[in-house]
């Protein structure tokens, strides 16, 4: 074997001989491997074959070939030596992607997660392993998320959103949405209006995803677009759902869902979302002052926005006054990838602290409301989270070191 560069632009291409022995060997299975996009071969002389593969091709469709299942292992490993404080222990690693998961979500024993290596995956957290590996995606998953109410899982990549019914086994896509036309159908998954992220209503029947410098709403169970979110001038980077609990029942007599966005223009806007309207919807109001660069992540508690930026800080805004309370600068060294709550693994089991990521693999504790510093631990080396999720007091973080670590906090 060995490489070959044609006198055509594009990326070399690598060979392989065969003897005829060899290939009869193998031509039980010729018409099953003739299917395959890397392989194929035609006669050079009497006894040889050769294979032409572009490198890319190659390697991407021998790690789908090969089915490899990923494993939930325990770790006795605790804080890493040098930390300030053991509130984190890490008590499992996933480990079955092949290159950095980008994605991350949970719901009671279920773990769903997201990879550059163009598939999503749902594990058993019980049982220690992986139920399925959802394929068929054209580049790097970057969002993922589960409806417990509909039984659906959605996937984020490129400028689509796969729909997949896992009910009963299935495990199968049934629906691809994308910016081609209202009723969901997309031809292309490379329009430029890149999905940075996803979120679902409440009761699991709209879905929001970004859409380039908007946020598309869908209706999940007709498949069909009700609208668009505008106003950002940039790409927007996070969604979140917002509860409502600042407003008085006569603030929101209409009903409308509230779902905060967080752009790489630098600001948080608040919209109020009218889903029985089809039509384009501006923002409430944005919240200021905006950070100094783009904003990566949001939370929500009690009334409190927090939202975690480029700019290495943390906000905390009131939404009842749509006030900024205070500003952690330097919260972290990196990006503020993730932000959310995480519950002590404690018997009392009531105490919550807000946990950030960031960039450079470390995890952050905070106090909730105050923002005081309670300790931090580096859950992943030299190596960033892109994402984090927390589910029955436990938190996961997503790094680009191909595996997802299980934490407990213990107050």
């Amino acid at each position: 074997a060995g490489w070959y560069k044609s006198n055509r632009s594009g990326p070399p291409m690598s060979f392989a001989l065969w003897s005829r022995p060899k290939l009869a060997r193998l031509s039980p299975l010729c018409p099953f491997l003739l299917q395959l996009p890397w392989f194929g071969f035609h006669v050079l002389r009497d006894g040889f074959a050769v294979s032409l593969l572009t490198p890319s091709v190659c390697f991407s469709s021998f790690h789908s070939f090969r089915k490899r299942h990923g494993t939930i292992s325990a770790t006795s490993s605790t804080a890493r030596r040098g930390d300030k404080n053991q509130l984190l222990s890490c008590t499992h690693t996933v480990e079955g992607h092949s290159r950095p998961v980008l994605a991350v979500a949970a719901s009671g024993t279920a773990l769903f997660t997201g990879s550059q290596d163009r598939t999503a995956k749902i594990w058993d957290i019980t049982a220690g392993k992986e139920v399925v590996s959802l394929g068929g995606h054209a580049s790097s998953v970057v969002a993922v998320c589960y409806s417990e109410k509909t039984g659906l899982v959605f996937t984020a990549c490129q400028s689509i959103v796969k729909v997949w019914d896992v009910r009963d086994g299935q495990m199968k896509c049934v629906k691809v949405l994308g910016p081609s036309n209202s009723s969901g159908t997309s031809t292309s998954s490379n329009s430029g209006e890149s999905v940075n992220d996803l979120c679902l209503s409440r009761d699991g029947n709209i879905l929001y995803a970004t859409s380039g410098s908007s946020v598309r709403v869908w209706d999940v169970a007709k498949f069909q677009s009700l609208g668009r979110l505008v106003g950002s001038a940039a790409p927007v980077s996070a969604l979140l759902l917002l509860s409502g609990s600042h407003l008085s029942p006569s603030e929101n007599v209409t009903g409308a869902e509230l779902v905060a966005t967080g752009a790489r223009d630098h600001c948080v806007k608040i919209f109020e979302v009218n889903t029985k309207l089809a039509n384009i919807q501006s923002a409430c109001y944005q919240l200021e002052p905006p950070h100094y660069d783009g904003v990566q992540s949001l939370f929500e508690d009690n009334g409190q926005l927090y939202s975690g930026s480029r700019d290495h800080s943390i906000k905390q805004w009131d939404l009842g006054t749509r006030q900024l309370r205070q500003s952690v600068n330097g919260a972290h060294n990196a990006w503020v990838s993730a932000l959310l709550k995480v519950q002590s693994s404690s018997s009392g089991g009531t105490s919550s602290v807000l946990a950030s990521g960031c960039r450079s693999g470390l995890v952050k504790l905070w106090q909730l409301g105050t923002c005081a510093p309670l300790g931090e631990v580096t859950a992943h080396k030299q190596q960033p989270i892109n994402a984090m999720a927390s589910s029955d007091g436990q938190l996961f973080t997503a790094s680009s070191d191909r595996t997802v670590k299980v934490w407990k906090y213990r107050d």
